[in-house]
């Protein structure tokens, strides 16, 4: 078998919707404890509940637009090493959960982390239906 490179990870096209589960499954657990754990300080500092908000539009903005992008790119660079869209994808989905979370730590409102659970689980399924779609 041969080897594969730093941006081929083949789980993530083998197996797309198992990719998705499993990173969804610890999402989920992480919530879970988080949700325990920053029960008190929440809804402490507000203002980061709009810099969720602006991240996770920003997030599916950039889940729209990368895949164009990337394909541009290897069209006018076909010697260049571009990643493929479909890992960077699965990459970008949890962030908007872990930037939710980190918030919450730091002050903002619980229902921010709900909020990047359920946008995450979104992208996820979305990302693993391209993936398995473009097979």
């Amino acid at each position: 078998m041969p080897r594969q490179g730093l941006f081929e990870f083949g789980f993530v096209r083998r197996a797309p919707y198992v990719s998705a589960a499993v990173l969804f499954l610890w999402l989920l657990i992480v919530w879970n404890a988080g949700r325990r754990a920053f029960a008190s300080d929440a809804g402490s500092a507000p203002g980061w509940d709009w810099l969720v908000l602006g991240y996770a539009v920003w997030t599916v903005i950039g889940f729209i637009w990368l895949p164009r992008a990337l394909r541009h790119a290897r069209e006018t660079k076909p010697m260049a090493k571009v990643p493929a869209f479909e890992v960077v994808r699965f990459a970008l989905a949890p962030a908007v959960f872990l930037i939710a979370f980190s918030a919450v730590a730091l002050g903002a409102d619980g229902w921010t982390m709900t909020i990047g659970l359920v946008l995450s689980g979104v992208l996820l399924l979305a990302n693993a239906r391209a993936t398995a779609a473009s097979e």
